[in-house]
């Protein structure tokens, strides 16, 4: 996936450049994302048609734990956000898909430890709220 990533990233002819350090995070962050979406696709893809199962609460970091259906609804939730809180859903997107830590993305962000907590709680606080909205009716 790290390969893949790279590639997203930097392009066949390894020619991608960065304005900034925030830059090449966001631009790392996304390129995860629609990598990790992709798969969650694919693998969903393959069980079309198949019975409907409760999923599980929304955990920290779904992408990484395989959870296909969840992290493709959190790449619409995600979209979703961002219409309103663009700044919000890119500490969302580094702290989910980049699993970095608050200072790290303040480092890259231009942000304070505590903005970056700030904003990853209210971006969490709003994806399990519309979250929850979206699973009582999940089994058939």
């Amino acid at each position: 996936m790290v390969h893949e990533a790279y590639l997203r990233l930097v392009g066949q002819d390894g020619a991608a450049t960065f304005a900034s350090r925030q830059h090449f995070f966001a631009a790392a962050a996304e390129a995860m994302r629609r990598i990790l979406v992709d798969q969650a696709r694919r693998k969903l893809a393959v069980r079309h048609g198949g019975e409907w199962q409760r999923v599980p609460e929304l955990k920290n970091n779904p992408a990484a734990d395989g959870e296909a259906e969840q992290t493709v609804i959190i790449h619409d939730l995600l979209d979703h956000l961002g219409i309103t809180h663009p700044r919000q859903v890119k500490v969302a997107k580094m702290r989910l898909f980049l699993e970095l830590t608050f200072v790290e993305i303040a480092e890259v962000m231009s942000l304070s430890a505590d903005t970056a907590e700030s904003d990853w709680n209210f971006a969490r606080a709003w994806l399990k709220r519309e979250w929850g909205q979206k699973q009582p009716d999940r089994v058939k």
